[in-house]
């Protein structure tokens, strides 16, 4: 089985987004979600893929694909990325 979403957290606020996103990795199922949040897709996903006009970049573990580096590039922003201690998952932060 497999569900697939497309920005199921657009629009919402902090908690219903967070709600939302435990929600999907809990239906037991194979989950395909379309983010363009990143923070959250660090948090919530077991695996990353990276697309710039329609064509996939990289992907993986989110560790492994976001990278300082590579979103600064894919993106054309001055970006941050460290490592959330709780969670230890990357967080990205917009330096401008």
């Amino acid at each position: 089985k497999i569900m697939m979403f497309d920005e199921p957290t657009n629009h919402l606020d902090i908690r219903h987004q967070l709600s939302i996103l435990t929600l999907v990795r809990r239906l037991g199922v194979t989950c395909i979600v379309a983010l363009h949040d990143l923070n959250l897709a660090a948090r919530y996903a077991d695996r990353v893929v990276l697309m710039e006009r329609g064509r996939i970049v990289d992907n993986g573990y989110p560790q492994d694909v976001l990278k300082q580096r590579s979103l600064n590039a894919l993106y054309g922003a001055d970006l941050t990325v460290i490592n959330e201690p709780e969670h230890r998952t990357p967080l990205i932060v917009l330096n401008q």
